[in-house]
Parts: structure tokens; sequence; C-alpha cells
């Protein structure tokens, strides 16, 4: 189980994941916006050479997210990662960033209407998820909130609208790819956290919080507000 009631710095795993994001996007940014001359020849074939204002959207949603993990693996999450749930996400998260900047960043038509919805979708769920986490942060940092369970903000409306958030930030980042097969991520993301990642967190939850819990979880949903 990754859910565990233990508190650590855990800085060997956060830097792999810190690490292997940094390694992506300069990557993808290289191929995006690189001198073609200056791409070694084995590389020269990923040239990313969509339409520039679509590579520009796409390489600043991903250091704008990049920023969001950064700052929830360090400043948000108290509990223990264990080092394999670190390389999980150090292996699958940059792989789909790499995917949608290359993919989208290969699209040569302007940016349109549709992307507007994708941006919007974006913004909104980068909102819920970090609103939601930053004012759960501030609770818990009260001394008297100390060991208590977070019911109130966003969290009134969905026991896990942090996840929620992502599901709906991915959702628009696929949309700005203009590649409907890029929707299939989010898709699978959220069965992810709806069969696997949150049943474990509610076993935990329960386990942890008791009575406490259980009153929570019949007045709010589980996933979807």
């Amino acid at each position: 189980m990754i859910f565990r009631n233990e508190h650590d710095p855990a800085i060997g795993p956060k830097c792999l994941i810190t690490t292997s994001f940094i390694c992506v996007i300069l990557l993808c940014a290289w191929l995006m916006f690189g001198d073609a001359d200056g791409i070694t020849n084995w590389l020269k074939p990923c040239k990313i050479k969509g339409d520039p204002i679509r590579r520009i959207i796409l390489l600043s949603c991903a250091i704008i997210y990049f920023f969001r993990v950064v700052f929830m693996l360090f400043v948000f999450m108290k509990r223990k990662m264990v080092w394999v749930e670190a390389i999980t996400i150090s292996v699958i998260m940059p792989v789909i960033l790499f995917v949608f900047l290359y993919v989208g960043g290969n699209k040569p038509h302007p940016v349109n209407i549709v992307d507007a919805v994708g941006i919007l979708l974006y913004i909104g769920g980068s909102y819920i998820n970090t609103q939601s986490e930053y004012s759960r942060h501030l609770w818990k940092m009260r001394p008297e909130n100390r060991g208590r369970l977070y019911t109130w903000g966003m969290f009134m409306y969905s026991r896990h609208i942090n996840y929620f958030g992502d599901v709906v930030l991915f959702n628009g980042f696929a949309i700005i790819t203009q590649d409907t097969t890029m929707l299939l991520i989010p898709l699978f993301m959220a069965l992810n956290f709806a069969f696997i990642l949150i049943p474990l967190l509610e076993i935990h939850l329960e386990r942890k919080y008791g009575e406490e819990f259980k009153m929570y979880a019949g007045r709010s949903k589980r996933f979807i507000p």
C-alpha cells in the first residue's frame, strides 16, 4: 500500500521525480525551439515543428504542471514516499508530458476556439487541485487540527476533489493537442483514480480516522462533485 501513516521527507524519491520532469521538459523545449542544425542526427527525426503558438502553449502547460508537482511534493506531501512509487511516477508522468508535447506540437493548424476550451479546462483543473490542497495544508498547519480529518473547502463536495482537478486539467491538456486519441490518457487516469488509488486511500483514511471518516463519507461525493 502506498498510503502509510508515516511522515518522512523522502528527499531521494522526490528528487528523482523532479529530475525526470526537468529532463523531459528540457528535451521537449530543445526539440520544439532548438536550432535544427544543433540537434544530434539521431534526434532530428523527432524535431517538433507544428504551429509555434501551439508549441508555446503546450510547453507552458508542461512547465506549470512541473512547478505544481514540485510544490506538492516538497510542501504539501508529508507522508512517506517509497521508491517504487517514485520510480513509477518518474516513468509514467514524463512520458505522458512528452507524448502531449510531441503529438500536439507537431499539429500545423493554428490555435482556435477548441484550444481556448482546453486552456480553460487546464486552468480550472489546476485551480481545483492546487487550491484544495493548499487550503487543506493551511488547515493542517494549525496545532489544534493536528491528527484531524480535513472536510472543508472544496473537499466538502468531493472527498478526492484534488484527483478530480487533475482529471479536468489533463482533459484540457489533451484538447490542446488537437488529437482525440490523447483523450484516452485522462480517461485511463480517471479509471486509475476511481478503481485503484481512491479505494486504497479510502481504506487508509477509514483506518486512520475511523468514525470521523465514515460520517464524512456519508455526506460527501467520492470523486466527482
